[in-house]
């Protein structure tokens, strides 16, 4: 029987709190709050409610509480993307950001960090940058790739931002991001994929604690 997301979150902390492996739990990756207006729920088409802010805040609280419940030694954080988003713009990321159950917040850089410098200004909380994209091109050799990423980090240091990355790359560019694993927490071990294949955008396996279709917050009903 399918869990509910609450659930979910329950038997996935439980069952993995122990582990030495999880540095944190991601509560979702890349929430959006804006409401389809279209069969497809186009991005570009979506409407950005007046209280989105406070919904995302309030959906944070409820699934930190659930996290925290169940376990009190891991830091939670919310997988953000950091720009004008619904939810977030204005001073929606400050609001966000200052829930008693995020830790650390994150900036998710694919806008050559525009609005990096005022989203440390909205909180006092560290800012991780845990993804960022940059225009590398598919004939650069890998120094140069290697080269233009050290270049990003130490910029996110110089503006005070804590960087934790892994690397991934296409034939248009780089995005360096973590990736993890969501598997059923009720399966046995030996049910478990533990060495997923290439990830992609909209996959399953990315993302936190949650449902990363298309990052849209999972539905009040699911709870």
């Amino acid at each position: 029987m399918p869990l509910s997301y609450s659930e979910w979150v329950a038997a996935a902390v439980d069952r993995w709190a122990g582990s030495f492996s999880i540095a944190a739990w991601e509560l979702l990756g890349e929430p959006e709050v804006g409401v389809c207006t279209t069969p497809d729920c186009d991005l570009h088409q979506r409407r950005c409610p007046e209280d989105s802010s406070q919904v995302l805040r309030d959906w944070v609280d409820a699934a930190g509480a659930v996290a925290r419940a169940h376990d009190q030694r891991h830091l939670l954080t919310l997988g953000l993307l950091g720009g004008e988003q619904c939810g977030l713009a204005d001073g929606g990321y400050a609001l966000v950001a200052a829930s008693p159950y995020l830790d650390v917040v994150q900036y998710h850089d694919y806008d050559d960090a525009a609005f990096l410098p005022l989203r440390l200004e909205q909180t006092e909380k560290p800012v991780l940058v845990a993804e960022f994209g940059i225009r590398a091109g598919s004939c650069l050799p890998l120094t140069e790739r290697a080269t233009r990423v050290g270049t990003q980090i130490d910029r996110y240091h110089t503006t005070g931002a804590v960087v934790g990355l892994r690397t991934g790359s296409s034939t248009t560019g780089m995005h360096v991001r973590h990736r993890t694993l969501r598997p059923d927490p009720r399966l046995a071990p030996a049910e478990i994929q533990t060495r997923p294949g290439p990830a992609r955008r909209g996959d399953s396996r990315l993302g936190g604690l949650g449902t990363k279709c298309s990052g849209r917050l999972p539905p009040p009903s699911l709870w």
